[in-house]
């Protein structure tokens, strides 16, 4: 008889079991799946835009539309540090961008570049400069990197803008450090990038002693040149006169880095301070030992979101409300 094909034929118990434990186990995977996606979905819906590559993030920013409120200039001190998306948990009502680039120097075309950004009919205007030694430099003030991305054209940005609510379905990818920033071999270079300019970066694990050599030899080729302080202070006054608020500051770093630009650089950051005041603009001052720095010169990704929130809270301290 063949029992297979009885009607009236029953499983073994141990047969029956494993059909049990497959559909539990399906069942299983199913609940695990579909908790992920709404997990993802929640963070997706929380996070800023996320992009895929570091191109696309200073396209974006070089071409970015004249509709901001605020908007953060310098190098990368800057873009690492400063998350717009972490100041507007304090400045909600505005719209924040940030306009560092690799070397940005406080010199026209990347101070007009920033301020074209700005939406005239706001009542907020505001230009935030984060004044580095280094962005003092006749070297800086190439804007070489600036001027690179600029030579590209709109075109890719144009892209991006149109694709920013797919975006927000990648993962951030690991990418090569950017030309410029030491990354040594035996750590691992972590970046993410974000539509509203700011690049989180890590190094795991930190080695905060491993850019100062590069400082060293940047200074060793230029150093703060008065003649762009000068400049600047015209451009700051000439920003007062248009209406538009200014507030600067140096970006927190290590005490060895504050030390090392002090001693050859050339800065002085009183004399720079009450340069910047002089011209109009509110000086804001912070202190390095409350941030951790993972190269010696930039901030990791959650001080730089501590830090950008601390920033928004003393601009909104003096904002005209």
């Amino acid at each position: 008889m063949n029992t297979a094909n009885d009607p009236l034929y029953t499983a073994p118990p141990a047969t029956r079991e494993s059909w049990v434990r497959l559909i539990v186990t399906l069942c299983a995977i199913t609940l695990a799946v579909a908790t992920a996606g709404y997990i993802r979905a929640r963070q997706d819906a929380k996070a800023p835009d996320q992009l895929t590559n570091v191109q696309q993030l200073f396209q974006l920013k070089t071409f970015a539309s004249s509709s901001h409120d605020l908007v953060l200039v310098g190098d990368s001190r800057v873009y690492r540090g400063v998350s717009p998306d972490a100041m507007r948990d304090v400045l909600p009502e505005l719209r924040i961008l940030n306009m560092g680039f690799s070397s940005g120097g406080m010199s026209d075309p990347l101070l007009a570049a920033a301020q074209a950004k700005l939406d005239r009919a706001s009542s907020q205007q505001t230009i935030v400069l984060g004044v580095t030694p280094f962005s003092l430099t006749p070297e800086a003030v190439a804007n070489e990197h600036w001027h690179s991305c600029n030579r590209r054209g709109p075109g890719s940005a144009v892209q991006h803008a149109g694709l920013r609510s797919a975006l927000k379905a990648f993962r951030p990818v690991v990418e090569p450090p950017i030309p410029g920033v030491p990354s040594p071999n035996s750590a691992q270079y972590l970046q993410k990038y974000y539509a509203d300019g700011w690049v989180a970066s890590k190094m795991v694990p930190p080695q905060p002693q491993s850019a100062l050599r590069q400082y060293q030899d940047n200074f060793s080729r230029s150093q703060v040149d008065p003649a762009v302080l000068a400049a600047l202070c015209q451009k700051v006054t000439t920003w007062r006169e248009a209406g538009i608020r200014v507030f600067a500051f140096r970006p927190p770093t290590t005490d060895e880095m504050v030390e090392l630009e002090d001693e050859l650089s050339g800065y002085v950051e009183e004399d720079v301070r009450q340069a910047l005041e002089a011209a109009g603009a509110d000086w804001l001052d912070f202190s390095g030992e409350f941030y951790l720095s993972y190269d010696g010169s930039h901030l990791s990704s959650d001080d730089a979101i501590r830090f950008s929130q601390d920033l928004a809270k003393r601009i909104s301290s003096r904002y005209p409300r």
